[in-house]
């Protein structure tokens, strides 16, 4: 909201602007996902199994045999990654798409140049399996200091709707942060 000498007006504010309907926040999606095409040797180390098993089922989901899993155990271009999307207050809709935040899981450790494979996310507690949308693309490394997050953008499409609560007879209106404080009567 804009200030008029400094204060807040009926004709300079809206009621949005200063608090919003209980519930109606925004919204967290989470997933894990392999990031491949890193530079040799800037992705998780050979050892880990954790990479190898996923990577397994990836070849396997394109009719590619592994005679065995520790054949993949070698590749140190890919990475095991955490994903999450803010979904905003007011909800999103298939079809919708929202920016990707990755972070790697173990050893790797650059993210620059790195594809996501496309993977799922989930809604943010565990026992939820409800596929909310999926994601894939580049990762852009936004911080060169911290080469091990990075954000790709527009990279979550929605699969299915994330809704507000509906607002019914009556509902509980919350101050923004910014003006939760004892000067509020």
């Amino acid at each position: 909201p804009s200030l008029e000498g400094g204060r807040l007006t009926a004709d300079n504010v809206a009621v949005q602007d200063l608090a919003r309907i209980q519930g109606q926040g925004e919204s967290v999606l989470r997933g894990v996902g392999i990031v491949t095409g890193l530079g040799k040797g800037k992705g998780d180390k050979g050892t880990e199994m954790d990479l190898a098993r996923p990577l397994a089922a990836v070849y396997e989901a394109n009719n590619i045999a592994l005679p065995d899993l520790k054949d993949l155990t070698n590749s140190t271009t890919c990475a095991m990654v955490a994903l999450e999307v803010v979904i905003p207050p007011q909800g999103a809709r298939q079809d919708d798409t929202y920016d990707v935040r990755v972070s790697t899981l173990h050893s790797a450790s650059d993210l620059t140049g790195g594809q996501l494979m496309i993977a799922p996310l989930l809604g943010p507690l565990a026992g939820d399996p409800t596929l909310y949308a999926m994601a894939s693309g580049t990762i852009m490394i936004e911080d060169k200091a911290t080469p091990t997050t990075g954000i790709i953008q527009g990279a979550a499409r929605m699969v299915t709707d994330v809704p507000m609560p509906a607002i019914r007879d009556s509902f509980i209106l919350t101050l923004q942060p910014q003006y939760r404080h004892y000067t509020v009567t």
